[in-house]
């Protein structure tokens, strides 16, 4: 899980940058090349917001992977418990 974590802060740093350079595009429009870089930021922005919603899909779902085998195992550990 720690992996996950780890490219999550990766992914919300490089998401913050590609914010950053659409801001910095939009206050100096005049700059050449002003529309090229907001673009590419935005490209940027929205790829890297994709790859984020899909860590958190993956994160949930190896969550209630784990969370149902406990339950499993404690169900069978149950059943083969002798009654009181």
């Amino acid at each position: 899980m720690e992996i996950m974590n780890t490219i999550g802060s990766v992914l919300k740093a490089e998401l913050d940058e590609a914010a950053f350079e659409m801001n910095m595009a939009m206050h100096d429009q005049t700059q050449d090349g002003a529309v090229n870089r907001f673009k590419k930021a935005l490209s940027d922005y929205s790829l890297i917001k994709v790859k984020i919603q899909t860590l958190e899909i993956i994160k949930n779902q190896v969550q209630n992977f784990g969370t149902n085998d406990e339950d499993k195992v404690n169900t069978n550990n149950d059943a083969n418990r002798p009654e009181a």
